[in-house]
């Protein structure tokens, strides 16, 4: 790394210190207040709770994921309202579910990318706005919920839980932190994170065994698709196949080479026709791809909304991808799936359906922490380690299989 680099990341880990400290400054000064509540608590036993909070703060992927819970929430108790916190970068994909009653919109600089990412210091800080915390603060205590239930059981998440003034809460107990909880749950090794949310809504007698349709799409977005469909010829007899080859992260992603050559072999042996999706800031990444194919393929990416991109991917035989939100909704959509994964936390968060896949290599040093990825934008064994020691001939057999059970 250069000088320049080294003094980024010094001044960025101060500033998340800064950032922790004011967490740790916020527990200490009500800790005597936590510990008064613990023993005088009186948790409310009535299963017919009137508001329900639900605290899972992460990026889009991780917000997708409590979709499956918010529905056993509110099939379970169909009479309370259930308030769901989001990021601004996941509220496109929420806003139409039937299964949340309230949004409340707060971007936690813990999952913020912009902010990962931002490399200008004054930057990060702008976007670092405690104001806001104290605000979202304010407003949770202002719903005088009677349940919370905190999906991250994160030392930041617990703090909000311990503020909120709800009257029973529900969470996981990490290392311990989780103590002044009412009931908590410890988060299971090599269990996908879907599941171990629905641990904790068990302990409060709310329903596990829960099936989709989980995402929903607008009859505008239903329109958009098929019209699309249409205009390119495309129809159920066709075996239409989406790609996604981004991911937020470098080293999540499978060698772009790799996607033109097995985009290539559907077209050639299965004739199926490849539509390629993602945001604006992998359009270069899929016009490289589109340079190397042999074939030609449609190109969505940067073109259509979040919600559009659901309306055609719910259209889909099969999708492949990275590790990330795209995989997820997919999945949800019942979709079947085949996953590259690499450095992200397998089986954590794996695609949620029966019929997707996981494809990975285990190199020894995967999954990893991805916060060296994020700063110095590579694999500290260089490129994409793990991700370059999945094959094309290993993928390609999975493809066939998949593509077999669809006939």
């Amino acid at each position: 790394m250069t000088s320049s680099d080294v003094l980024n990341e010094i001044v960025w880990k101060g500033i998340w210190f800064s950032y922790i400290s004011v967490f740790l400054l916020l527990s200490i000064i009500c800790f005597p207040l936590f510990i008064w509540k613990k023993f005088n608590r009186n948790p409310i036993k009535s299963k017919k709770p009137k508001t329900i909070l639900v605290l899972k703060f992460g990026h889009i992927g991780d917000t997708i994921l409590t979709l499956p819970v918010l529905k056993a929430l509110k099939e379970s108790f169909s009479s309370s309202t259930i308030v769901f916190i989001v990021g601004s970068w996941a509220k496109e994909v929420m806003v139409d579910s039937p299964f949340v009653d309230k949004f409340i919109v707060f971007d936690d600089p813990f999952y913020n990318r912009r902010l990962l990412t931002e490399t200008n210091i004054l930057k990060k800080l702008q976007m670092i706005r405690l104001q806001e915390i104290i605000k979202l603060l304010i407003r949770i205590r202002h719903l005088h919920c009677d349940v919370i239930f905190d999906l991250n059981g994160t030392f930041n998440s617990l703090i909000y839980t311990y503020l909120s003034g709800a009257k029973h809460l529900i969470g996981y107990d990490p290392q311990g932190i989780g103590y002044l909880l009412d009931d908590k749950v410890q988060p299971i090794e090599h269990k996908q994170d879907v599941d171990r949310c629905l641990d904790v809504i068990r302990i409060f007698g709310g329903k596990t065994e829960i099936k989709g349709p989980f995402i929903f799409t607008s009859d505008k977005d239903k329109i958009y698709a098929e019209t699309y469909l249409q205009k390119n010829n495309l129809n159920e007899d066709d075996l239409i196949v989406g790609i996604h080859p981004g991911a937020p992260f470098i080293p999540r992603r499978w060698p772009k080479e790799r996607f033109a050559k097995i985009a290539d072999i559907l077209i050639q042996k299965y004739n199926a026709k490849i539509i390629y999706f993602g945001g604006k800031d992998e359009v270069d990444l899929v016009t490289s791809i589109l340079h190397l194919m042999e074939k030609p393929a449609f190109n969505l990416v940067g073109k259509t909304t979040i919600r559009e991109s659901i309306a055609l991917i719910e259209r889909c035989n099969l999708f492949i991808c990275n590790d990330s939100s795209l995989m997820h909704i997919a999945a949800l959509l019942n979709i079947p799936v085949i996953a590259l994964f690499g450095p992200g936390q397998y089986p954590l968060f794996a695609p949620y359906n029966e019929f997707s896949v996981v494809v990975r290599e285990d190199v020894g040093c995967n999954p990893c922490n991805e916060s060296a990825a994020v700063w110095r934008k590579m694999c500290k064994r260089g490129g994409a380690y793990c991700m370059e020691a999945i094959t094309i001939q290993k993928v390609l057999k999975i493809i066939g299989q998949k593509i077999n059970k669809l006939n």
